[in-house]
This record gives structure tokens, C-alpha cells and sequence, in this order.
């Protein structure tokens, strides 16, 4: 391994470049998944993470992707988990 004052700044900046491309390539291959969004924003509403690990939540935000806004969706949950 080289030691950080053996690069140059022409190289430094190569190498920069690089990274940027490599980072912004991922990027762009990533895709967000609409229902994936709303069940993260009924998340938050609801203040409880652990609900990603969840089958039925994860399930029942699926279902209602569409129906319900993130704020009616949490309020029904906690009603639907009530019952």
C-alpha cells in the first residue's frame, strides 16, 4: 500500500474521479420501490423500526399502498394490531 505523500495531485484527482463515477453508477442503479417508501413513512409515523422486520406489517402496507395516505395508514394499523 502506498503511503498518502508517494500519490499525486493529478493522481489524487483521478482516483476521486473514479469514486464519484463508481458512487453515482450505484445511484442510478438504485430504484426505490413506491410501496417500500409508504411502508417507511407509516414507520415513521408510527415511531417503531422494528416493524420492517414484521410479515403481516409489511403485508398489510402492500395492501393498502394506494388506499391510504402514511397518516390514515398508521392510525389504522394501530386500530387493525388493537382488535
Amino acid at each position: 500500500m502506498r503511503a498518502v505523500e508517494d500519490i499525486s495531485i493529478d493522481e489524487a484527482e483521478k482516483m476521486m474521479a473514479q469514486l464519484q463515477a463508481v458512487v453515482a453508477a450505484a445511484k442510478a442503479e438504485t430504484v426505490i420501490d413506491p410501496v417500500d417508501c409508504f411502508m417507511q413513512d407509516v414507520i415513521d409515523r408510527l415511531g417503531d423500526p422494528a416493524l420492517a422486520l414484521d410479515p403481516s406489517f409489511r403485508s398489510w402496507c402492500a395492501g393498502n399502498h394506494g388506499l391510504l395516505s402514511p397518516r390514515q395508514a398508521a392510525e389504522r394499523w394501530c386500530c387493525w394490531r388493537v382488535a
